[in-house]
């Protein structure tokens, strides 16, 4: 789940990244970025929908859903304290 919440961010670049970037890029790989970003969000989905059977399956996207959150929230922090120290 998280690698997929980082490749929604790649896969935007060539969309909506700096303006310089997107006129420097071939059509090619606007079209393949704009597939993947597609496939992303569909691979969250895929993570949060259970497999197996479960009690609620709410709950177990919530659970899901709320550690992916924390664990961003911590790598945010731990970004931001090696910014503040260089």
């Amino acid at each position: 789940m998280l690698y997929a919440l980082t490749c929604v961010a790649l896969f935007a670049l060539p969309w909506m990244g700096n303006r310089a970037l997107r006129r420097a890029l071939p059509a090619w790989l606007k079209v393949v970025a704009f597939g993947g970003f597609v496939a992303s969000p569909v691979s969250l989905v895929i993570a949060v929908h259970p497999i197996v059977n479960v009690v609620s399956a709410a709950a177990y996207a919530g659970k899901i859903c709320g550690v992916a959150a924390v664990a961003n929230m911590i790598g945010v922090l731990i970004y931001r304290s090696g910014e503040s120290r260089g």
